[in-house]
């Protein structure tokens, strides 16, 4: 570790020892800088459920496992919707999603007898699996997405399906906002803080701003590690854990940081399973969903979730 991430007190430029700045189009860490076309791969993954190709798309899960949402039709599912479909995609043809609205298609919620809407179902070789009921936080639904995959590898229920490959992205990096200029600029020049404050006030307003989102994480990231420096030592395994992830991570090494939460000891306590979850939840979404260390590291805690 380098003299930058052990002096007390000191601010460290976000995008040191590999840690990836805003004006890269990945947010992978360590990534090539490719970007894939995910109108595309949504395309080929996610499916508009009707009574004509219901069978077809059951069929399917034969070879790749399918989540089935059934929703109502109003628009109160959308952020259910959006969730299950980035998920979907970020998983790169290992799952597939239908969407079933119930108003214009009752038959199909009168064969799945469902006893509210929204209600979200798993399917593996034609039989359904009831997930959950509502609008969990995207959170709770990741470890349960992970868990159906991992019970559909168990029954060789393992295709993957064909998306268009990733492009290679533009050389050119992305044109900020002018508020988002100013906090990515607060953030280069040592003032996580305020660049924390001017990412939230872009999100108050736009909550669906990626480059805030992840600007946001980082500029959060970093004010830990400044703050946990004098954690390297401390009593409670779970705390030392946490620091040491976080720096392992702006050092560059995704891998090894989630690899510092996993250790099956420091989930024995089911009072900070939360707090180790929504930590490695945070790093998933700082190095990209479509790295294959955060998938393999999804599945891992999906095993010590459950």
């Amino acid at each position: 570790m380098t003299e930058s991430t052990q002096g007390q007190g000191r601010h460290l430029p976000v995008d040191m020892h590999g840690a990836v700045s805003l004006d890269q189009t990945s947010s992978s860490a360590g990534g090539a800088g490719r970007q894939a076309p995910d109108d595309a791969v949504r395309a080929a993954l996610v499916v508009d459920l009707t009574e004509q190709n219901f069978a077809e798309t059951i069929e399917r899960s034969a070879h790749t496992p399918l989540l089935l949402a059934l929703v109502s039709g109003t628009g109160q599912d959308d952020a259910l919707v959006d969730t299950l479909t980035d998920l979907t995609v970020a998983r790169r043809g290992r799952l597939l999603l239908a969407i079933a609205d119930a108003s214009r298609h009752p038959q199909i919620a009168r064969a799945l007898q469902a006893r509210a809407l929204p209600t979200t179902l798993a399917v593996i070789a034609g039989q359904p699996i009831p997930l959950f009921e509502g609008m969990p936080a995207a959170a709770q639904i990741e470890p349960v997405i992970d868990q159906v995959l991992q019970l559909a590898a168990q029954q060789g229920i393992i295709e993957v399906v064909d998306v268009p490959e990733e492009a290679p992205a533009e050389d050119a990096a992305p044109t900020l906002t002018p508020e988002q200029q100013a906090a990515q600029d607060a953030l280069d020049q040592g003032r996580p803080a305020e660049a924390e404050q001017r990412f939230q006030r872009i999100l108050d307003t736009t909550p669906k701003d990626a480059i805030a989102h992840h600007g946001l994480l980082l500029a959060q990231l970093v004010q830990r590690v400044e703050a946990h420096e004098a954690q390297a030592d401390a009593a409670d395994p779970v705390d030392r854990a946490l620091a040491e992830a976080d720096r392992l991570w702006l050092g560059g090494d995704a891998a090894a940081s989630f690899d510092r939460l996993l250790r099956p000891e420091l989930w024995g306590d089911p009072g900070r399973r939360g707090d180790l979850q929504a930590r490695l939840i945070a790093l998933f979404d700082l190095t990209g969903n479509g790295e294959p260390a955060v998938n393999a590291a999804r599945t891992r805690m999906a095993s010590l979730l459950f």
